[in-house]
């Protein structure tokens, strides 16, 4: 089952993806079995190994500034961390990439692979985002992130573009045009996310 979010979460999720848009720019992802030294490199890693701390004022909010560089879902899942919705171990437990054969990974985060498996399927002309707080991934196989704020508009991170834009407008554009599906959904729990091998 789906993490359910009350109306002020999803308004919180919103303002922070909102806010983390205009401050962050897109980078690589974060694979976090790279060797030590290049994980360093990408501004996630440090900022998720740095402690989860509080406000004192506000006890329900963290002090820690966000990165300035992440991909398309990273974003999705920062800005959920600093609108409480998860903490920095969910984080972790989304982007790790699922089991594929032998020693190598399948190139799928868990993130994706929940998609996939438990969002809706839409073809792309078909689905309109008028939902609040959805996450949206563009492809079979999780080529592109961002999160619904209703009324055909998505929140995206993206090289192309970041912000508030038009789905419509996301969907005309290279590679996004090529897919045949986009999936929606909740956020997975952590209990969802642990269940992925």
């Amino acid at each position: 089952m789906p993490m359910t979010l009350d109306l002020a979460q999803k308004e919180k999720w919103i303002s922070e993806m909102k806010t983390l848009t205009t401050h962050a720019k897109w980078g690589v992802q974060l694979v976090l079995n790279l060797p030590t030294g290049m994980k360093n490199r990408i501004p996630l890693y440090p900022w998720l190994k740095g402690p989860e701390t509080l406000s004192e004022s506000e006890p329900t909010l963290p002090t820690q500034r966000p990165p300035t560089s992440m991909n398309c879902w990273e974003s999705l899942l920062v800005s959920g961390y600093y609108a409480g919705l998860w903490n920095k171990n969910y984080i972790v437990k989304a982007i790790t990439k699922t089991a594929g054969t032998g020693n190598e990974d399948s190139g799928f985060s868990k993130l994706a692979w929940y998609m996939s498996r438990n969002g809706t399927p839409f073809m792309p002309n078909r689905y309109r985002a008028e939902e609040r707080a959805l996450i949206i991934m563009f492809g079979d196989t999780g080529e592109h992130f961002a999160l619904t704020c209703g009324e055909g508009k998505i929140i995206e991170l993206d090289k192309a573009a970041q912000g508030v834009t038009d789905l419509q407008n996301t969907l005309q554009r290279a590679p996004y045009y090529t897919y045949k599906r986009v999936y929606v959904a909740p956020p997975p729990t952590l209990s969802e996310l642990n269940e992925i091998t």
